[in-house]
């Protein structure tokens, strides 16, 4: 019985650290909304984001611990299996969450130069496995599924910055593909090889952009916001991010999207990323 109070107790206290989780990214959105900027007033305020991200990664490291460490002490309590099991997927995604600040942290470093590159094999299936990871829990809220469609070997591997890829450029246009998806739908991750590229596409069926948000997506004195199909914030404050990622990591890029409101049947949007092959 004790340990039945211990553990509502320690239940109560993640949902609690959740909740502050979900405030700090609130605020984030709140303090990056700007109307009507110039070109030097959004760099700034791009470079405000950057301070506000390093504020808020370091306040989020210790609620992140602290989610640890109870779901640690949890899980090694006489609990039932399903109880287990969900103390399991906590323990993962807080140490995920924790990588997240880690890796963070290296990338603005990269971005502000004091390091470099960490250029590393790796390969389009564990590429995947980490997007199927990460997203689980977000695809399944929607009933969304993602389909792997390639022509390539999935073993084939590409050279880059793995935390770059990953974190700054698929997590976020994936996470802005299943906002903008209707439940039940599908996303597609398509790979095709051609002479001397590799193409990784993200291709959803959800409610798409205008003509004019595709061609100022990435630009930072135009602001763009819709809300997601479940009435998700959507402010596309990181599509500069990507794009100073792509830059960075020397690939090349292209978005094309047919909007819902335009077409009620082929709607969606297409993000191809090229990537160079070994020489």
């Amino acid at each position: 019985m004790k340990n039945e109070n211990k553990n509502e107790i320690l239940l109560e206290t993640i949902k609690k650290l959740e909740i502050e989780l979900e405030q700090k990214n609130i605020l984030i959105n709140k303090l990056t909304i700007k109307n009507n900027q110039s070109s030097t007033d959004a760099l700034k305020s791009l470079n405000d984001l950057i301070l506000i991200n390093k504020i808020i990664s370091h306040d989020l490291a210790n609620p992140i611990s602290i989610i640890q460490m109870c779901a640690e002490f949890i899980s090694e309590q006489d609990i039932d299996e399903q109880t287990k099991s969900m103390i399991q997927r906590i323990e993962r995604s807080a140490t995920a969450m924790s990588n997240i600040l880690k890796q963070s942290r290296e990338i603005q470093a990269i971005f502000s130069g004091k390091k470099n590159l960490q250029l590393k094999a790796i390969s389009f299936k564990d590429i995947i496995n980490e997007i199927k990871f990460y997203f689980q829990a977000k695809l399944s809220e929607k009933n969304i599924q993602l389909v792997i469609d390639s022509e390539v070997d999935l073993d084939t591997t590409i050279e880059t910055d793995k935390e770059i890829l990953i974190q700054n450029i698929l997590n976020r246009i994936i996470d802005n593909s299943i906002k903008y998806s209707h439940q039940n739908s599908s996303i597609f991750l398509k790979i095709k090889s051609d002479s001397n590229k590799y193409i990784f596409s993200i291709c959803d069926q959800g409610i798409g952009m205008s003509n004019d948000a595709v061609e100022n997506l990435f630009s930072l004195d135009k602001k763009y916001s819709r809300q997601g199909t479940k009435g998700e914030n959507g402010y596309f404050l990181s599509m500069p991010i990507i794009s100073q990622s792509i830059k960075l990591l020397n690939l090349e890029s292209n978005v094309s999207s047919y909007s819902e409101e335009v077409d009620q049947i082929n709607h969606g949007t297409i993000f191809n990323l090229k990537f160079s092959k070994a020489a």
